[in-house]
């Protein structure tokens, strides 16, 4: 093998596919968890600082983005 050949990490193609899986998916999945619990702590601070009116317009404003740019 050459030495180009060897700085590859072939892991993903050539062992277990559920460690593959896992090697390229647990990113996202990190990002997700933080995106969902950056949505409670919103909720939870504008509820305690502001009222439920805000939350009632963070969440309209939520369903406008995901319509518009989603």
């Amino acid at each position: 093998m050459t030495e180009t050949a060897s700085r590859y990490d072939r892991s993903i193609v050539a062992g277990p596919l559920r460690a593959a899986v896992w090697k390229i998916a647990w990113p996202t999945m990190l990002t997700n968890a933080i995106g969902g619990l950056q949505g409670i702590v919103d909720h939870v601070l504008v509820g305690n600082l502001v009222g439920y009116q805000a939350n009632a317009a963070i969440g309209v404003s939520w369903q406008i983005f995901l319509v518009v740019i989603v």
